[in-house]
């Protein structure tokens, strides 16, 4: 997801980012090649997180093409 890319893009390394949001490296890792989509507590932590390094997320940095999400999912 473009939103890890975007952080890290302000210099945070993965493993900085996890600490941040109190997460693993790997989820962020997981989020990064949008295998799996962060819970409302870590994405609102990833909103302020970004906003305290003065980056403002959209929605479309979140978004994915779906690809992770079976059709029971959808559902």
């Amino acid at each position: 997801m473009k939103a890890i890319r975007r952080l890290m893009d302000t210099g945070l390394t993965r493993a900085e980012i996890a600490a941040s949001v109190h997460i693993s490296t790997q989820a962020i890792g997981y989020y990064a090649r949008m295998m799996r989509f962060p819970n409302q507590h870590v994405f609102t932590a990833l909103v302020h997180l970004a906003e305290s390094r003065g980056l403002t997320l959209l929605a479309s940095d979140f978004i994915t093409d779906g690809s992770f999400a079976s059709q029971k999912d959808i559902d």
